[in-house]
């Protein structure tokens, strides 16, 4: 085990034993009846389909974290919307089945995604895709990891309500507050009950970029307040049982850092499988001597594959929702990569009151990448 990893270890959250836990348990129950098959299609009012799979995932995510984490808000694509999480700094945004066309199409390229916002910045992100058994996480502050051959079954009996166990050690005030060479270390140690907090100050926060050469550090008085102040919060959730423990120590313990590429040339690009654009097609062509393989393939796996070092590019001009990309996002910049809006070149802020991100994105290893 890594130096880092023990670093992981010792401050490992609860929230992060939750995301990892219930993304393994969510993607056993949706292998189940993908490999079944025995289930209808039926589509949204937006034409997007939706399977049993969709509901029995976010039923398994949803109710355990509204359960284990009472005083956070959620936002998930198969739940309705509470407008009352506009006042939480804290939200999770899960989509409980990633790539559902993929998998009524039967191949494979599907995900689990969950992550954790803090005043609407990505501080956790976790996505497993069940037919190979992948994982990918990250923490803020703490980079990205990966872990192959993983399986939910042997999760199944774990209770998340179970608090017998002595609880895991959390961040001190310090570690909150303190800042490092390559970004700021937000880390969601405690568990705040106040949700009044303006989200007109939270907005006007921007956060820490990061490329392979170069990475801001957000050190505002503001930043750094607001960090102390989650530090001192009174009310925390319980912390996790120890076989969920056990379990995450023998994850982490398999997996391994990692980083975006630094190829500026020769540049692997992935793409949507279901979502094409004329916009795209045409970026490619301008772009065609820079570009060595084009991919195509469904949900948050092209993300992934960036945050892996295994491609470079990856533009989308079509709608998405908050939880199509809040993952993705917080795993590909831990792991040294970019991601922003196409129209604004910002970051994206989360826990909006629009959740539909309508100018498009980017994803790159590094700035040189981008596209003309």
């Amino acid at each position: 085990m890594t130096e880092n990893q023990e670093d992981i270890l010792k401050n490992l959250n609860p929230e992060l034993g939750a995301a990892v836990y219930l993304s393994l348990l969510a993607g056993r129950k949706i292998l189940d009846i993908y490999q079944d098959e025995n289930y209808s299609v039926e589509y949204k009012e937006d034409d997007s389909p939706i399977t049993l799979a969709d509901r029995e995932a976010n039923e398994i995510i949803v109710n355990n974290l509204k359960k284990r984490f009472p005083d956070y808000a959620l936002l998930s694509e198969e739940s309705r919307d509470d407008p009352a999480r506009l006042k939480n700094k804290w939200c999770w945004i899960i989509d409980p089945l990633d790539g559902t066309k993929e998998f009524v199409k039967g191949n494979g390229e599907f995900t689990v995604n969950i992550a954790l916002t803090y005043r609407q910045e990505p501080v956790l992100g976790v996505i497993y895709l069940p037919v190979k058994g992948d994982l990918y996480y990250a923490l803020k502050g703490q980079g990205a990891y990966y872990a192959g051959g993983l399986d939910g079954e042997n999760l199944s009996e774990i209770r998340l309500t179970d608090t017998s166990a002595s609880p895991l050690r959390s961040p001190s005030a310090k570690q909150l507050t303190d800042t490092s060479a390559s970004r700021s270390a937000v880390t969601p140690a405690s568990r705040p009950t106040d949700t009044s907090a303006s989200q007109s100050a939270a907005t006007s926060e921007s956060r820490s970029t990061a490329t392979s050469e170069s990475r801001t550090t957000d050190t505002s008085a503001s930043r750094l307040t607001s960090l102390a102040e989650v530090n001192s919060s009174k009310g925390r959730a319980k912390e996790p049982p120890h076989s969920l423990t056990e379990s995450l120590k023998n994850i982490i313990q398999s997996s391994s850092r990692i980083e975006v590429s630094q190829r500026r040339e020769n540049l692997r690009v992935v793409k949507s499988r279901s979502h094409a654009s004329e916009k795209l097609n045409r970026l490619l062509e301008r772009n065609s001597d820079r570009i060595a393989e084009v991919r195509e393939l469904g949900s948050s796996l092209k993300g992934c594959l960036i945050a892996r070092g295994e491609a470079e590019v990856y533009y989308r001009f079509t709608l998405t929702k908050e939880w199509d990309i809040a993952a993705m996002d917080s795993i590909v910049t831990e792991a040294g990569g970019i991601m922003r809006n196409l129209k604004t070149n910002q970051s994206f802020q989360y826990n909006r009151e629009n959740s539909l991100n309508e100018a498009g994105f980017y994803l790159l290893n590094r700035e040189e990448s981008r596209l003309k």
